[in-house]
This record gives structure tokens, C-alpha cells and sequence, in this order.
């Protein structure tokens, strides 16, 4: 933000969701600081403030910095949502996390999913619940992939790419799990039957999110 052309100063308060931009109005306006907070993956919108000359808020979301002036309303509504999702997610884990280690722990699996013969119905159990989870954590990526895109990684980006890792990997396992069950070799069905990691990528989201809902409840208290 600091690089951007007609700013002069940038004060980020993390804790309080909230950034406030020195700006010369000739040169920039609270709309361009807007779109290029935007572009750099994160969320924001100018806060009235009477007698503030060149000075502009932003407002955020989950993983997103600057937020206007850290109301307590916003952070309120920033809580509800996080638990929201993070109720949404470990709804899907905990299935996921039985399907994908509960064997391993001595507990059944669903006759449908066990034996090498439905290792493609095993693997595609844990892909459909990993999608969701994507989904319902889908913040994450649209955060971390476009601060990826302007060379700013955050934490959302580190975030994104060890889940979308993970479950492109899985997707390979469960090919590769395909052409061993058709051409009658269950030593590769073997292999990749128990290492598709969509568990990794579940666990990623679901405790990230864990964090975030304990981040933004500690800010609403404030």
C-alpha cells in the first residue's frame, strides 16, 4: 500500500481490524485505495469520518487486514461468522477424519468403502467432503491466491496452497488407484489407498479456522 502513487503514510492496526491511509487527494482517492487493497486479496471501504482531510478506513473479513476503525458491531458480526464456519466445518471433518483414520484405530468402515475393491468409492467419500470444506473455507483462497498474484503472500496463501496441494494429490492417488483396479494391480491400489492426504487438507482448514474463530471473538470482547 505504501508503494501505491499519492501515498504518504500507512498506519495498519491488526488487533483493532483497521488502517488508516495519508493520502494526497490530487493524486488518489478513497476508491483507488479501496480497489488496490482489494486487488492485493483483502477487503475494504472508506469510513466516513468528518475533518479527516486525506485519511481513509478499511474493513475487512476473515483474513482480511483493515477493517473500519475496529467497531465493536463489525467485530461482532466478524465472530458470528467465524463460528458459523467453523461449526459448518468440523460438521464435514469429522466424517472425513472417520473415513480416512478410523480403520487405522480399529473402527468399521461403511462395507460400500472397505477393501481394496472400493478404494475409488473410499477416495471419492473424502474428495466430496474435502470440496466442501474448500468451500465453506473458500475465504482462504480468495485471500491467499491473489496476494500470490501481486507477489504479497500472506498466511491465507500458505494456507491455500498446502490444502489445494494436498487434494490435487489425492485426486492423483484416486487415478492411480483407477489404473491398478484395471489392470488388476492391488500392490498400486495398496500404495495409494492409504496415502490421498485429503485428511492433511481437511485438518488444515478446519484448525486454521479454529484459530480465526478464537482470533475474532477475542477481538469482539474488545
Amino acid at each position: 500500500m505504501s508503494k501505491l502513487e499519492g501515498v504518504d503514510n500507512v498506519a495498519v492496526n491488526l488487533l483493532a481490524n483497521s488502517m488508516v491511509v495519508e493520502y494526497d487527494e490530487s493524486k488518489l482517492d478513497a476508491g483507488g485505495i479501496s480497489v488496490a487493497v482489494e486487488k492485493a486479496g483483502y477487503g475494504a471501504f472508506p469510513k466516513e469520518a468528518p475533518g479527516s482531510g486525506g485519511s481513509v478506513s478499511g474493513a475487512g473479513g476473515a483474513g482480511a487486514a483493515g477493517a473500519a476503525g475496529g467497531s465493536v458491531n463489525a467485530a461482532a458480526m466478524e465472530a458470528k461468522s467465524m463460528k458459523h464456519r467453523l461449526i459448518a466445518s468440523i460438521i464435514f471433518f469429522i466424517p472425513l477424519f472417520y473415513i480416512s483414520m478410523g480403520h487405522m484405530m480399529g473402527l468399521p468402515l461403511p462395507g460400500f468403502m472397505a477393501g481394496l475393491d472400493n478404494a475409488i468409492t473410499y477416495g471419492m467419500a473424502q474428495l466430496v467432503l474435502t470440496v466442501i470444506l474448500m468451500y465453506i473455507n473458500r475465504k482462504y483462497y480468495e485471500s491467499g491466491f491473489p496476494a500470490f498474484a501481486h507477489k504479497a503472500p500472506n498466511m491465507d496463501s500458505l494456507i491455500a496452497v498446502g490444502s489445494l496441494a494436498a487434494v490435487i494429490y489425492g485426486i492423483f492417488a484416486i487415478i492411480r488407484m483407477g489404473h491398478g483396479l484395471a489392470i488388476q494391480d492391488f500392490d498400486l491400489v495398496e500404495k495409494y489407498h492409504m496415502d490421498m492426504y485429503f485428511e492433511s487438507a481437511g485438518t488444515i482448514l478446519t484448525l486454521i479456522t479454529v484459530g480465526k474463530f478464537l482470533e475474532a471473538r477475542s477481538k469482539g470482547k474488545t
